[in-house]
């Protein structure tokens, strides 16, 4: 590992990056005229076990496994949709932003950021290696289950 390598390593605060990507793709749905999303720590918890799954090498990257992720938030809410986007990235800032754009950029993901949402969870991890991941779960609800 070279050493900018090494300065690189947990260069992200996830907490704050989680708040950073909610608040930015907040502003973009207000600016289309779209709601914005209740941010839901359970569903967060489970955007953040997959962003963990990825960033520990335990699943390649991609929506492998999305049906456990529905079952899971399903668990504590009544589901009417549910769609997730994913990014992975490395460098030392600039992550939301970029993530934005990268979602912006594809037809699939700009669709569910714009979706009938208004739930979601956002989840940040970081490899060994410095690469970040953001999941960012979308949900449709009309409320918990009881």
């Amino acid at each position: 590992m070279t050493s900018l390598a090494a300065a690189l390593l947990l260069c992200v605060d996830p907490p704050a990056l989680e708040r950073e990507v909610h608040e930015a793709v907040n502003a973009y749905r207000v600016s289309i005229g779209r709601s914005a999303l209740v941010l839901d720590e359970q569903v967060s918890a489970v955007a953040r076990g997959r962003s963990r799954e990825i960033a520990e090498g335990r699943s390649k990257f991609g929506h492998t496994g999305f049906t456990d992720r529905v079952e899971a938030v399903a668990q504590t809410l009544i589901l009417r949709a549910m769609s997730e986007n994913l990014y992975r990235g490395t460098g030392a800032d600039g992550f939301a932003t970029r993530a934005m754009r990268s979602w912006l950029t594809s037809g699939g993901h700009k669709k569910n950021l714009e979706g009938d949402h208004n739930i979601t969870g956002v989840g940040v991890a970081e490899s060994p290696e410095g690469e970040v991941i953001i999941t960012q779960i979308y949900v449709r609800s009309p409320g918990r289950r009881r």
